[in-house]
């Protein structure tokens, strides 16, 4: 029997996984192929993601603006919990010239997004463990929140097996078959599957799957960013306060129950694969910690998760310019999670509308 489907969408992260939803909600014939024997093991399962209505350049806003009515308000039977929360985001500045973030300011309202601007003193009482002393001004967006970053993944696998997509683990995509100009099907390590489109949501390996497949030849960048976890003092565990984002440091971090995550926003070029950890950057971001918070401890745990870049640094989501029926779904960085709905919808509307 000859193996079919509408879409083959390569990845089972968090971008396969909102595009493989949108596309079986809409009556398509959708198989995700996905080489580990479980989703979202890379990059997605090891993001500590936030929703930042203003968060890095034009781009990724946009994307973030497409996003939040789906996570403010999902669809009926998508998830019995909350996906967005209302904590808020700082992101400061620790240098004397604020130029920068007085210009990122003004560049939020003009794209309508709230902002107020905050002296070290009102960030402090915001987020508790910061030191006042060592911030010069901060920008507060209230609209910032944590996302439940198991209830997206969960709604979206769930939902697009609950419209009859399948989600193959443990099979491989080795090839996109092709004649024309135009994609035919896909070989895998358990055969082949017949089908008009192919969605390239493989992440770290987003740039050797177009390439294979004879798509255009879109250069990205993987890097690597570490993340640590240390013990809250009883008194602050299990509080709440905003994402605390500080790129001159370059340190960021976040209360999670009893612990704090926190990162030194590093950007390592680095390759496909399994992340290893770097032990300069732990003792980097300890040291960070320590000058501009008020924890002194040891790191509990860390790891590293690779965030993808197109080389514009501008996500690539849409049909490809030159092979019929390959779609891109890649170089989200570190803007995966909060900018998925709007993937997902984007990459149906583009399969949607070459049908």
């Amino acid at each position: 029997m000859v193996d079919r489907a509408d879409v083959v969408v390569v990845g089972a992260g968090i971008l396969g996984l909102a595009a493989a939803f949108e596309l079986a909600q809409s009556g398509l014939a959708v198989v995700v192929l996905e080489a580990e024997d479980a989703g979202g093991r890379h990059s997605t399962g090891r993001s500590a993601a936030y929703f930042i209505p203003m968060y890095e350049s034009d781009a990724f806003t946009e994307f973030a603006a497409a996003s939040l009515p789906f996570l403010q308000q999902p669809p009926g039977g998508f998830s019995d919990r909350p996906l967005l929360g209302r904590e808020g985001a700082v992101i400061a500045t620790s240098l004397a010239d604020t130029t920068q973030l007085e210009g990122e300011m003004a560049r939020a309202r003009e794209l309508g997004v709230e902002v107020e601007a905050l002296d070290g003193a009102e960030v402090a009482r915001l987020v508790p463990i910061a030191r006042a002393e060592r911030i010069t001004g901060a920008a507060f967006y209230r609209g910032a929140g944590e996302i439940d970053i198991g209830a997206l993944v969960a709604g979206f696998a769930d939902g697009a097996r609950r419209f009859g997509a399948r989600i193959e683990l443990g099979r491989g995509w080795t090839g996109t078959l092709t004649t024309a100009g135009r994609v035919i099907g896909v070989s895998t390590t358990r055969g082949e599957i017949s089908c008009g489109h192919v969605v390239n949501a493989a992440g770290a390996w987003c740039e050797r799957v177009g390439r294979a497949s004879g798509a255009a030849a879109i250069p990205f960048t993987v890097t690597r960013r570490h993340v640590i976890q240390l013990r809250l003092p009883d008194h602050l565990a299990g509080r709440t306060w905003p994402f605390f984002r500080c790129p001159s440091v370059p340190l960021w971090c976040k209360p999670t129950g009893a612990a704090l995550l926190a990162s030194p926003m590093d950007e390592e070029v680095d390759e496909p694969g399994d992340c290893r950890i770097e032990p300069g950057q732990i003792e980097a971001v300890t040291r960070s910690v320590r000058d501009y918070t008020t924890l002194l401890g040891e790191p509990e745990r860390a790891w590293a998760g690779h965030r993808v870049f197109s080389g514009t640094k501008v996500p690539v989501v849409g049909p490809d310019p030159t092979l019929s029926g390959f779609h891109w779904a890649a170089g989200l960085g570190g803007a995966g999670i909060m900018g998925s709905p709007a993937v997902g919808q984007r990459v149906r509307d583009g399969i949607l509308a070459s049908r």
